[in-house]
């Protein structure tokens, strides 16, 4: 991505957020990909020490709604 790009996608989000909000939106994105890049280490890391539980064969699992027909 180039400066330019940057700059304009900056400048839509003030119009968008606004600059009153735009410093705790960039804040909220910041805690949302440091969070993301933690699960992401944590589970490559069970990965590695074989700590994922595999489902037992033939095994297929269930998609079950918590609503109810009226």
């Amino acid at each position: 991505m180039s400066g330019w790009e940057f700059l304009i996608i900056l400048f839509v989000c003030l119009l968008v957020v606004g600059p009153r909000k735009l410093p705790l939106l960039a804040k909220r994105c910041g805690n949302y990909l440091r969070y993301g890049k933690n699960l992401i280490r944590d589970l490559e890391a069970q990965a590695r020490h074989g700590d994922l539980q595999q489902p037992p064969q033939g095994h297929e699992p269930t998609h079950e709604s918590n609503t109810e027909p009226k």
